[in-house]
């Protein structure tokens, strides 16, 4: 091939071009670009600094090549420094990162190792950076790879389907870019290539999938194959769309994500029915849902689905109980809900918070922490109960409970410790150390999360005369909600 058509070029070139203008929507940024020194990720560098030169995007729009010297090989350093050389030359930012070799053996093996590290060092590198995305050169060859070497995993419909153009700040915009095309378009443009010498090595499960599958299915099948398979991955990310549909409704009833406490909590809905293999899917959404969300930016992703059976354990166990996961995040549950929870990303607790009722009734609400206290007055066409502070001593005030702090709410014989009330009701080992408890002025506690009110107040519900509430606003009747942040 002497040259390249305006199509081919194209079908390279469009996919950058949409990717540019998406970050530019935000206005200037700085794109981090993934750079082994392969043909590959070569090629992509080059066309991404060629379009930003031709759209004058010099100013607004900068690159950085990310290069990983993973020490596997005595040539890995040069070839870091090779990669980081011809782009310095070439006017670019680049940065070489270099990863342990230890930490790259406590993978599932070798391979496996290797990628967890790049993954995790090269998100890291982009988000100190606050760069807008990092982008890799993942082509249509990788995509079908994936396949084969999942498929014999065994896999579901997430992992079958491939891998994504777009997660978190990932983009891979030429997945549907056949390989052939990148190493023709990489020879007419005289770049360079630093080769890694593992990618040779047929001990790795993709090389071996690379030099040993993909040539025999280019004799067994016609030319397309590739395109077809992939095809075939998209028809079953469809699948899993659609499914995910019908889930994200039932996960909007079940599923409370508080990312800015670093909390999030699963209740399975009450009265709903749903077969074994259903509930399953809806659980593991959830679970998949919250970890993300929870889990730092350079988390692998794989690192979740390793947590899976650990959460399905704690679901579906017939007691409470208490787990650790990786990047200090916990999860709490059993008998049909789970709760995650990253303690170093709680509120700080107040020593106490003054509460006094407002001299008109209206609708106030007070922080503690993660939690939400709201007074409201009673609507006097509202069909609910409320409460009577006439009695009770001003001003009320937010504060953790003692040790054996004990109260008696509504309907209950004798007082309770607080702690016994909280384990009765099944409050979450983690949460019980940061409830506040409403005080009054002379130490009564008047209300606490997850329990009735206290007979004192409960019992100061008598109807109010016809007239303006404020006109007796000591006799007041008031709603108190607690909800979290």
């Amino acid at each position: 091939m002497s040259t390249l058509t305006a199509d081919q070029m194209s079908v390279l070139c469009t996919p950058l071009e949409r990717l540019i203008e998406e970050i530019l929507v935000d206005g200037s940024g700085l794109i981090a670009i993934a750079c082994s020194g392969g043909v590959d990720s070569m090629l992509l560098v080059d066309l991404l600094q060629d379009i930003r030169n031709t759209l004058s995007l010099t100013k607004d729009l900068q690159l950085i090549i990310l290069t990983v010297d993973h020490g596997l090989h005595d040539q890995s350093e040069v070839i870091a420094q090779n990669t980081c050389q011809y782009w310095q030359k070439r006017g670019l930012l680049t940065q070489s990162i270099k990863v342990s070799v230890d930490r790259i053996h406590r993978g599932r093996g070798l391979e496996d190792g290797a990628r967890q590290v790049r993954y995790e060092a090269l998100l890291r590198a982009a988000d100190e950076l606050n760069a807008h995305c990092l982008i890799t050169a993942h082509h249509l060859g990788d995509q079908v790879e994936t396949f084969f070497m999942r498929i014999q995993a065994p896999a579901g419909l997430d992992a079958l389907g491939g891998i994504p153009e777009k997660r978190n700040c990932l983009r891979r915009p030429w997945l549907k870019v056949p390989p052939h095309l990148i190493q023709s378009a990489h020879l007419l443009r005289g770049l360079p290539c630093f080769p890694d010498p593992t990618n040779e090595d047929h001990r790795f499960l993709r090389n071996a999938v690379r030099h040993v599958i993909s040539p025999a299915l280019n004799q067994v099948f016609s030319s397309g194959w590739m395109t077809r398979i992939a095809q075939s991955m998209a028809h079953l990310r469809q699948a899993r769309r659609s499914l995910d549909y019908f889930i994200d409704q039932e996960l909007d009833k079940a599923l409370q994500l508080k990312t800015d406490i670093g909390r999030s909590i699963f209740i399975w809905p009450q009265g709903l029915s749903a077969p074994k293999e259903v509930q399953g899917n809806v659980i593991l959404s959830a679970a998949q849902r919250s970890l993300y969300a929870l889990l730092p930016p350079h988390a692998d992703p794989r690192l979740i689905k390793k947590q899976l059976p650990v959460i399905e354990d704690v679901y579906s166990g017939s007691s409470n109980q208490l787990r650790s996961l990786p990047n200090d995040l916990w999860i709490w549950g059993g008998r049909g809900t789970f709760h995650f929870f990253s303690p170093h990303r709680a509120p700080i607790l107040p020593d106490a918070l003054s509460i006094t009722l407002p001299t008109s009734p209206q609708k106030t609400m007070y922080a503690w922490g993660e939690w939400r206290l709201t007074l409201r007055p009673l609507d006097q066409i509202s069909t609910l109960q409320g409460v009577s502070f006439k009695h009770i001593s001003q001003p009320l005030r937010l504060e953790l409970p003692g040790t054996g702090a004990r109260y008696q709410p509504l309907h209950t014989e004798g007082t309770k410790r607080i702690t016994r009330l909280w384990s009765d009701r099944k409050v979450p080992m983690y949460e019980r150390d940061r409830l506040p408890v409403l005080f009054s002025a002379i130490g009564e506690i008047v209300w606490a999360p997850y329990c009735r009110p206290s007979a004192t107040i409960a019992s100061q519900t008598t109807d109010l005369p016809n007239s303006h509430p404020s006109e007796h606003l000591a006799d007041t009747r008031w709603i108190i909600e607690w909800s979290l942040a």
